[in-house]
This record gives structure tokens, sequence and C-alpha cells, in this order.
């Protein structure tokens, strides 16, 4: 089985490092690696406009939603990555059918595709030095990480990769028998090996 895995961010060399580029980066990460991993594509509008340029990915890839929407205990066609805040650099979660959580160009993808309920990789990029009560997370996000940040960033890389590899080798029957929170969050330590 292979899983469609869009990474959102904004184009060109200005945002290449910034933190909202986080799902640019993994997909970067990912196709400089072996092929057994989900195949990885960026998209190529800036961030707020995603859900368009998914939608057209999908359409391409004959994997746009139809019929009823997806549900947890079913294996994904396709996955967004994507830059957290609320996460801390050097973390991330998978989740299934949450709202956007003010992230904009997730709500663009939930509005273009009609549904919220898709598999999200929610990639930490929350700094230290971050305060949500004086930095406006829309400026925040548009900053670029230093080298140090980067390293972190990457670490993180092979776990996601790690999670992505099994959960292409999963069944259904499989997939069902994961523990998920109430949240629809997985939890990944009962999971990863």
């Amino acid at each position: 089985m292979k899983i469609l895995l869009i990474g959102l961010g904004n184009p060109g060399s200005k945002y290449r490092n910034t933190l909202h580029n986080a799902g640019h980066l993994l997909v970067d990460w990912l196709k400089k690696g072996s092929h057994e991993t989900p195949f990885p594509i960026k998209t190529s509008s800036f961030m707020n406009e995603s859900g368009k340029d998914v939608l057209k990915i999908l359409k391409k890839w004959g994997s746009a939603p139809k019929g009823p929407p997806a549900q947890a205990g079913a294996l994904p066609q396709f996955m967004i990555a994507h830059d957290d805040i609320d996460i801390p650099l050097g973390k991330f979660k998978v989740t299934f059918g949450n709202t956007s959580g003010g992230h904009k160009g997730v709500q663009s993808v939930i509005d273009s595709l009609g549904t919220k309920n898709f598999w999200r990789i929610r990639i930490g990029v929350q700094l230290l030095s971050y305060d949500p009560k004086v930095d406006k997370a829309e400026d925040w996000v548009l900053g670029e990480f230093t080298e140090e940040q980067l390293g972190v960033l990457r670490e993180v890389f092979p776990d996601i990769k790690k999670f992505l590899i099994n959960l292409i080798n999963l069944n259904n029957s499989q997939l069902v028998s994961l523990n998920f929170s109430k949240s629809g969050k997985l939890e990944l330590g009962a999971y990863l090996e």
C-alpha cells in the first residue's frame, strides 16, 4: 500500500527555512531517502491557499475523498504534514478528524475538501522563546529556524518516517487496534517500536 504525503508550506527560497515550512522540509528530507516511504509531494501555493492545491494533487493522484468521510479505523490514502506551533520543536503528533486549531493552511484544506476527516502529521515548531500572549502566531511562523533549531527539527524526521513505514505495512484490522485517545490523537508510544 502507498500513501500520498502532502507537505504544506510556502514556495520560494525566502520561506525555505521558516517554521511554517516544516511540512515542505519533511518532504525534502523524505525524498532523499529510500522509496519505502509514502510518496511525498509539496504544495506549490502559499500556505493560506493550500486547500486548492491539495485538492488538485489528490485529484491528479486519484486520492480525492469520495463518498462517506474516512474513519479513524481506515488506512489513509493521503496524509497532510504541517507545522504546529502548539507542539514543542522536536516532537510530532498524528491526528485524524481534528479542527484546524487556527492553522490557516489546514483550514484551507478542510474548506476545499469539505471535510476535516483526514490524517495529519503535526510537526512541532514551538520554540521556548514563543509567548502566545505577546507574539502573533501568524508573524512568528514566518521567522527562520537557526541552524541549531533546524537540526532539532530534522532529528524528528526519522521517527516520522518510521511511523509512516509501519503504517504502510499495517492492514485495516491492525489499524483499528491502534491506541487512539478520545481527541483522535494516535498514542505513538504504543505503536512505535
